[in-house]
């Protein structure tokens, strides 16, 4: 399974139709299977997010919205699954590179 979720993937949304068959799988999943599923989404959440990370390079001119509210800075450097971004007012910020668009 592990070897499939590296293959790239293509980001979409999933239909209300396949939401609905997502909730069923859940609703009938033993104790044991919920506890994979919750692994599977971990791993792929944890592959998506490293791969956001890489699209982002130093100088980039990033905005997101935080506990702060709506933000802008520059990228000064991609790490595993964040990225750090130097905001207009001068602070450093790990940003999750899910929640980056560029500026």
């Amino acid at each position: 399974m592990k070897n499939q979720m590296k293959a790239k993937y293509i980001m979409n949304k999933l239909t209300t139709k396949q939401m609905q068959k997502v909730q069923e799988l859940f609703l009938g999943a033993s104790p044991e299977q919920m506890n994979e599923m919750a692994n599977i989404f971990n791993e792929v959440r944890s592959l998506k997010a490293a791969s956001a990370a890489q699209s982002f390079t130093a100088g980039q001119k990033v905005k997101w919205s935080g506990r702060r509210g709506a933000m802008e800075g520059v990228v000064v450097k991609s790490l595993k699954r964040n990225v750090r971004v130097e905001a207009t007012n001068g602070d450093v910020w790990n940003v999750s590179a899910t929640m980056l668009k560029a500026a």
